[in-house]
């Protein structure tokens, strides 16, 4: 297997040499994690390093040492589910998305999505009650399925964020009861 294999095992099959049902599921949880925008250095895998264990890589012989140091390493993390880090999803993305993300990487197996229905039925709530965002180079479009609306939140020249609104694909106007923050703008574009 590939060094970048490693990297998607679950928690119970570096303990324990066994894989379950689950174990499927944690593997796609990270497919979606990586999906949706979060870290996942497979290249550069001593990023996941904290500076101590980057010194103690370092220390290593050759890289065949420091090959095994790094997987060792790498493995504790996994195990302890402290290998994904949720925070570095988009900070629009709805929290609800990270609590999908968080169950299907539950370290426990137990605790994880008993099948795949149950998670894709997960997956589908998030689909019909979170909106779907699209980031563009200089914009991001926040889109409802379930209405007519349609945000764009961008900044202008100044550095100011603005939100605009688009009702039934007419014409954008700018909304103007938020207080300028990323929270607030986000707040009123969740909104069906």
């Amino acid at each position: 297997a590939s060094k970048s294999t490693y990297l998607y095992l679950p928690p119970e099959a570096i303990n324990e040499n066994k894989y379950y049902f689950q174990s499927d599921l944690y593997q796609i949880g990270i497919i979606l994690f990586q999906l949706l925008g979060g870290t996942f250095p497979l290249n550069e895998q001593e990023t996941w390093l904290t500076e101590k264990e980057k010194k103690d890589w370092e220390k290593q012989r050759n890289a065949d040492d420091q090959n095994l140091f790094l997987e060792k390493t790498l493995g504790k993390k996994i195990c302890k589910g402290k290998l994904i880090d949720l925070s570095t999803l988009p900070e629009y993305l709805d929290d609800a998305y990270k609590r999908v993300i968080s169950k299907a990487l539950n370290p426990n197996h137990n605790k994880r999505y008993h099948n795949s229905s149950e998670f894709l039925k997960a997956i589908y709530n998030l689909m019909n009650t979170c909106p779907s965002y699209l980031q563009a180079k200089d914009y991001l479009l926040v889109c409802h399925a379930s209405s007519k609306k349609d945000f764009k939140i961008y900044q202008d020249k100044k550095g100011n964020l603005i939100l605009e609104k688009r009702i039934n694909n007419k014409d954008w106007r700018k909304e103007n009861t938020h207080n300028g923050t990323l929270e607030s703008i986000l707040k009123i574009a969740r909104q069906k």
